[in-house]
C-alpha cells in the first residue's frame, strides 16, 4: 500500500508521481511490490517446501 501511495495521482499526488509529471503508477507499483513481498515471505513456508519436494 505504501508503494502505491507514493505513485498515486488522484486526490493526492505522491512524490514519485509528482516527479514523473503526474504519471499514475500506483497499480503496477502496488502489484509488483506485493508480489515480491509475498515471494520473499513464502520461500521458507512448510507447505511450499513440501510441494517442491514432491515435484
Amino acid at each position: 500500500m505504501t508503494a502505491a501511495a507514493l505513485c498515486v495521482n488522484t486526490l493526492y499526488t505522491g512524490p514519485i508521481a509528482a516527479a514523473l509529471g503526474g504519471l499514475d503508477l500506483s497499480l503496477p507499483a502496488g502489484m509488483t511490490v506485493s508480489a515480491l513481498v509475498y515471494a520473499v515471505l513464502m520461500r521458507n513456508d512448510r507447505t511450499v517446501l513440501a510441494a517442491r519436494a514432491e515435484a
